[in-house]
């Protein structure tokens, strides 16, 4: 690189020459010393020129402890095309020389500062709670989890780094998004299939696309060749490059509208805060007068909207609970009272989230335990030594009891009195040998 520098002399006393560089240079932090030009003028416009010069430096100080400046010649070649340190002494034509004030360095900017982080906060947030489910009980399948992994651990790693600039924060929640909207809980081609019906409204490429298609199309298709359709798909969303011209809430409106083709993957007060947030959103981008601030507040609301969407649960273990609930309840008469108690509440309550689109994952996971556990807690009437069947051995049972021969406990005795007359005794045991004979048909 041709450069000219500044044609000043120095004291003869300083080690080189001029044009004053910054120099971030740390006795503690060695690593990141270096030595910044002024800008100055080469063929192709002005220039500045970063160079390491950590070990030098060290270098130097050891040597010359008492010295309060070091200097490195940027040489212009004959070449015109090479860089060298040098010293004043070279002669005319070795210009461009960088001087290194070490004593009053400069702070470096520190990009943490200035970087925004909310929205990925926001993202690695819902995805975490995506992971534990995962974690739990493989909600998603292992194609398009892996995905969300790699976004979610990268993001994580992002937001360690003090020195994340907001590039980097803006595409990891991109990613991290996208990921996440590309989940799906079932298997075989039911995630390539979600994968391509997401991508047909994204990619301007289309061929992966197309790949994915055929094989989607293809009756004869191996899992693996499945598998690898969708990961291409989902890379090539994933890798998608937005115009130069678009700024961070233009990108996220972009991303806020993929998410909404999907919306039925989502509750609909998820959805309807998304919009309510894109539609504000959309409202400062377009405003021609929109203060710095304005726009970044329509930013965060609108990735925190984003990231609050909430997956449209799966309710098929609470309809199974539901149906069996109902089933006992229509047949209460074959069940101690006792032990129904509390069933038609947990029942009713189920039912409700059951009918609540909103509902979510945590909600109907507790009415389903509560359910259960009320399930749990119903007892055959007759079912003396509770092995969930009324046989003989259960009027035997009864019968050594009252022999004085076994003890039974207050809830096999409650099993007992399928008289409902507040007594476990033999005549109880008369009707249990008759039930089991047939010759009645309930108690």
């Amino acid at each position: 690189m041709e450069g000219t520098g500044w044609e000043e002399d120095t004291s003869e006393d300083d080690v080189a020459c001029l044009n004053m560089p910054k120099l971030n240079y740390d006795a503690n932090d060695l690593e990141h010393t270096s030595a910044v030009s002024e800008e100055f003028a080469t063929e192709e416009g002005t220039k500045t020129i970063r160079v390491d010069v950590t070990k030098l430096v060290q270098q130097f100080k050891e040597e010359n402890p008492d010295e309060q400046q070091i200097a490195f010649a940027l040489n212009e070649t004959e070449s015109g095309n090479r860089l060298r340190f040098g010293a004043k002494e070279a002669g005319e034509g070795y210009g461009a020389r960088l001087i290194v004030n070490y004593t009053d360095a400069e702070e470096p900017e520190n990009p943490s500062e200035t970087t925004d982080k909310t929205a990925l906060n926001l993202a690695v947030t819902m995805a975490e709670k995506l992971e534990a489910e995962q974690t739990e009980s493989g909600s998603y399948t292992e194609e398009t989890w892996e995905a969300v992994q790699t976004a979610l651990d990268e993001a994580r790693i992002l937001l360690e780094n003090p020195e994340t600039t907001q590039a980097e924060a803006d595409s990891a929640f991109l990613k991290l998004m996208t990921a996440i909207n590309l989940l799906e809980s079932d298997v075989q081609k039911a995630g390539l299939g979600a994968a391509i019906e997401g991508a047909k409204a994204i990619l301007a490429d289309a061929s992966a696309l197309a790949e994915a298609e055929v094989v989607y199309a293809d009756t004869e298709a191996t899992q693996t060749a499945i598998n690898q359709a969708a990961t291409n798909l989902m890379t090539a969303v994933n890798n998608l490059l937005v115009t130069e011209t678009d700024n961070r809430l233009d990108i996220l409106i972009q991303k806020a509208e993929e998410l909404l083709q999907k919306e039925d993957q989502y509750t609909n007060d998820s959805v309807q805060a998304l919009k309510d947030a894109l539609e504000a959103a959309k409202e400062a981008a377009a405003k021609k007068d929109a203060t710095e601030q304005e726009i970044n507040d329509a930013y965060n609301a609108l990735a925190e909207a984003m990231a609050s969407l909430v997956r449209v649960a799966n309710k098929d273990e609470l309809k199974n609970a539901l149906d069996k609930a109902n089933e006992i309840l229509v047949n209460a008469g074959k069940y101690t009272d006792s032990s129904l108690e509390g069933l038609e509440a947990a029942r009713d309550a189920a039912q409700s989230v059951y009918d609540d689109k909103n509902a979510s994952q945590e909600e109907i996971e507790e009415t389903l335990t509560a359910l259960i556990n009320e399930i749990l807690e119903v007892r055959l009437l007759g079912d003396v030594n509770l092995d969930e069947v009324v046989d003989s051995a259960d009027a035997q049972a009864l019968l050594r009891y009252n022999a004085e021969l076994d003890e039974l406990s207050e809830e096999q005795l409650d099993a007992a009195d399928v008289n409902r007359d507040e007594a476990a005794d033999s005549s109880d045991a008369g009707r249990i040998l008759q039930y089991t004979a047939e010759m009645i048909e309930e108690f």
